[in-house]
């Protein structure tokens, strides 16, 4: 009765407390409420204004797109204008790189005719004396330069009669002739071209190459401010156009509205400082946000801390009237057992109880002694063992329930799924595998097959080939290497051993040996494609500087008499070692620079190919490969 006393007390302290909490804590929510209340308002009004704001920097932005636009159509169509009229212009010269060529070369023509006749016409000085002239036909001949004749012809020369003169060198009416067909054929296609000149002509073609690249260059200005073309860039603008009409309309509520500062009305936006306004705007909505949610925040805080002091002043009720329940419970009951059992004789059976203690005290020592004489180890060990034993049975105990739990999962997935559909599935998943095998097994029999052909193919191709290179082989040998014997390999056509005094693998040969030996396999090999209709050439990159010097005259008459059936190209940079050859020369260093060096060495060999010149010395840069060095023929 005492405690539930107590108790009863503490908790009506702590209900009073309670009840001082919940009242501040609904004061400060309902103060929490009234201010969020306002800044709610506050943030959809700095809303209002953020998004009329926004519409017209969005006009704004749109008006700078379309003025971008429109200088970049202006100035694209201002290009294609430029283009057109450079076009119209070039279109006008019908003189090209071709056609200019035709004309240079007939004029080259025409001057070496020209010059052709004027050494082989009849030359004739005519020096009249005073008061006399002479003339051919009625017009009166120049006495200051000589005469050139290269036709029959009469001059009449006053006071004395005429005098006939019929040149007498060879072929001048061939010449005559073709000077006069050249000279018709420059003047008829500078006619046609509408110049007067070969000179006028080159200077036209100057002039278009010039109007080529203006042409390109303004192409490329239509490019760079119309990359979509014109007609898209002026689309794209009829759509911004649009765009800005309508947000015109949408913009002119939100400039016409006004806000309240400090008492004076002022309008809210425009266009010039939409900017600025949409920044002011965009800072005063995320200060009225952030205060709306610390507002929110706190309101938060408040109604949890109202709530908890609500529920605590509940329980503190609920408990109190528990604590005056049990209160009065006790006080009855208190009551009911004085009246059955009075407190005397409470307190005889407390002596007595004590008695009894005092008795169980003293057997107890007695037992303890009893049992301090025992072997205390067996007792312990037996106990250990239990104790084991009884851990060890908890553990297999723990470990049948597990696995009973995973029997059970197991089995009710079998439920749901069934072991009939899985073993279907996997004999399903089998036979489809087994499918795949058998289609990756005749695959790899047919690409096996492919390769094994193919190497038949091959084999059998380097086997038709070895004959014909060994029978084209065996004359150069034989005229090098007097006495001999050599081996090729069927495999990459390469000499495996020669045969002099002794076999000599080819890896055991010397430098110019096999040097020598690999420029007679290529000229072997290039004799039966020239054989077999195919084009040949052989090109030397300085390929014999480990020769000796009888060696190496032995090989300059082996490609000698090789450059009859092909053609052979020489690289070297020592044009003093072929100099008794007498082929021709190209110097490389003469056509590196020039407009054309690549056609310029084309044309020098297909002249040398026309002249039925087949071996050419072309003259490379320094080379910083050894000079010749003496060949060793018993190494």
């Amino acid at each position: 009765c005492e405690a539930a006393a107590a108790r009863t007390k503490s908790i009506l302290d702590k209900i009073s407390d309670a009840s001082a909490k919940h009242k501040t804590a609904s004061e400060q929510l309902h103060s929490y409420q009234q201010k969020r209340a306002e800044l709610e308002a506050g943030y959809e009004q700095a809303l209002g204004q953020c998004e009329g704001a926004e519409k017209l920097e969005q006009l704004r932005q749109l008006k700078a797109q379309i003025k971008e636009l429109n200088d970049a159509i202006a100035k694209a169509e201002a290009a294609d204008q430029q283009c057109k009229a450079i076009r119209k212009q070039g279109e006008a010269i019908k003189i090209d790189r071709e056609t200019l060529d035709r004309l240079r070369q007939t004029e080259r023509q025409l001057i070496q005719c020209e010059a052709q006749l004027t050494a082989a016409a009849t030359k004739l000085e005519v020096r009249p004396t005073a008061g006399n002239s002479a003339t051919i036909g009625a017009a009166i001949v120049n006495t200051s330069n000589p005469l050139l004749i290269t036709e029959k012809t009469c001059i009449s020369l006053s006071g004395w009669g005429e005098l006939i003169i019929s040149p007498g060198g060879g072929g001048l009416e061939k010449l005559t002739s073709a000077s006069e067909k050249l000279r018709a054929t420059l003047n008829a296609a500078l006619e046609q071209l509408g110049v007067s000149t070969v000179e006028e002509a080159e200077e036209r073609e100057r002039i278009k190459g010039q109007l080529i690249v203006e042409y390109k260059s303004a192409a490329q200005d239509v490019q760079k401010y119309a990359p979509v073309g014109i007609p898209a860039l002026q689309d794209q603008l009829s759509i911004l156009t649009g765009k800005l009409e309508e947000l015109r309309a949408s913009a002119s509520s939100a400039s016409a509205s006004v806000i309240q500062d400090d008492g004076a009305q002022t309008a809210l936006f425009s266009i010039t400082d939409s900017a600025d306004r949409l920044s002011q705007a965009r800072s005063k909505r995320d200060k009225a946000k952030q205060l709306l949610t610390q507002s929110k925040t706190g309101a938060e805080h408040c109604e949890a801390q109202f709530r908890d002091a609500d529920r605590q002043l509940q329980s503190l009720s609920a408990q109190q009237t528990s604590a005056q329940d049990e209160l009065s419970r006790s006080k009855l009951r208190l009551e009911a057992d004085r009246q059955s059992v009075p407190d005397d004789v409470l307190f005889h059976a407390t002596k007595e109880s004590e008695m009894r203690l005092q008795t169980a005290t003293t057997l107890s020592k007695d037992l303890q002694t009893k049992l301090e004489t025992l072997n205390a180890d067996l007792i312990d060990t037996e106990i250990q063992s239990s104790e084991q034993a009884i851990q060890q049975l908890t553990h297999d105990l723990q470990s049948l329930r597990e696995s009973q739990s995973r029997l059970e999962g197991a089995l009710q997935t079998l439920g749901k799924t069934g072991i009939t559909e899985e073993v279907e599935r996997l004999r399903g998943k089998h036979e489809q595998l087994e499918k795949q095998f058998l289609r990756a097994s005749r695959k790899a029999k047919a690409i096996k097959l492919v390769h094994d052909t193919l190497l038949n193919a091959e084999k059998n191709s380097k086997q038709q080939l070895a004959g014909p290179l060994m029978r084209r082989l065996q004359p150069y040998m034989s005229e090098l290497f007097s006495d001999s014997k050599f081996a090729l390999d069927d495999g990459s056509f390469s000499i495996a051993q020669l045969e002099r005094q002794s076999p000599e693998p080819f890896q055991n040969l010397s430098l110019g040996t096999r040097e020598q030996i690999t420029v007679l396999t290529r000229l072997a090999f290039a004799e039966i494609l020239s054989d077999s209709g195919a084009p040949a050439v052989v090109i030397l990159d300085d390929a014999l500087v480990y020769s000796d010097e009888t060696r190496f005259e032995r090989m300059q008459e082996v490609l000698k008499r090789a450059a009859e059936k092909f053609q052979i190209i020489i690289m070297t940079c020592r044009e003093r070692d072929y100099h008794n050859m007498g082929v021709p020369i190209i110097k490389l260093g003469d056509c590196v620079g020039t407009s054309s060096s690549t056609r310029a060495l084309e044309d020098l060999i297909l002249s040398n190919q026309k002249s039925n010149e087949q071996l050419v010395l072309a003259q490379a840069r320094p080379s910083t490969r050894p000079a010749h060095q003496v060949d060793d023929s018993h190494q």
